[in-house]
């Protein structure tokens, strides 16, 4: 990965597509435009299809499984983040950009929401934080949004995107390992205990993938800065 401004000065003239000259200010070490004049980056935007798909089959299944509406909403968002990506990696326009990065704050904050507010549907003491949380949530999706719209440096974005995911793992943490948490409180028979088990292998394999992602992320700007 690369600034725009960057890879104009080290390799000049950019290769332009269907969609017309480059404009998003962040470029990966993708040949553009190698296999079609419609797609600039074939496969990071055709890895998106598997990770659309399996945010549907989430909320498909939040949806069964007659959770709280949060769940869906959530896996509606990382469906939302993978169409942004494919729009964004096939056309690389700066618009399309915002469609894949902007998301991606929004679905975290999301996300957020439902490990913070642990009530259950219909909880008949409603929720726990009431209208406070989302409120304050979506304030600071605003000013997020706003800072990065006024300043689009992408390190703003990441700096963002990384404290939000920093803060949401240390309140997964605590649910999963503490015994005060409400998980904890559940186990009161083997079955739970069970469950919560199987969560924490769940949760510790994606954190490997996830920082695998990430070695591998940083490896393709170290390669493409070189």
């Amino acid at each position: 990965m690369a600034w725009t401004a960057q890879h104009h000065g080290m390799d000049g003239l950019l290769p332009q597509g269907y969609w017309g000259p480059i404009t998003s200010s962040l470029l990966w070490c993708e040949d553009k435009y190698r296999w079609s004049k419609y797609i600039a980056e074939p496969m990071n935007s055709v890895t998106n299809l598997a990770f659309i798909a399996l945010a549907l089959y989430g909320a498909r299944n939040s949806l069964r499984s007659k959770l709280p509406w949060r769940y869906t909403v959530t896996n509606l968002g990382i469906a939302l983040v993978g169409l942004g990506s494919l729009a964004f990696h096939a056309t690389l326009l700066y618009e399309a950009q915002l469609l894949d990065e902007l998301p991606m704050i929004y679905t975290s904050l999301c996300l957020s929401y439902c490990i913070l507010e642990d009530s259950r549907r219909n909880d008949p003491k409603g929720k726990k934080y009431g209208v406070s949380l989302p409120l304050g949530l979506a304030g600071s999706g605003g000013l997020i949004t706003a800072g990065y719209l006024a300043l689009p440096n992408p390190i703003l974005h990441q700096v963002a995107y990384a404290a939000i995911q920093i803060a949401t793992t240390g309140r997964v943490l605590w649910l999963l390992f503490a015994a005060g948490s409400p998980l904890g409180k559940l186990d009161d028979g083997g079955e739970a205990r069970r469950k919560r088990a199987m969560i924490r292998k769940s949760y510790v394999f994606g954190t490997a993938v996830f920082l695998l992602g990430f070695a591998i992320w940083n490896i393709d700007n170290a390669l493409w800065v070189a």
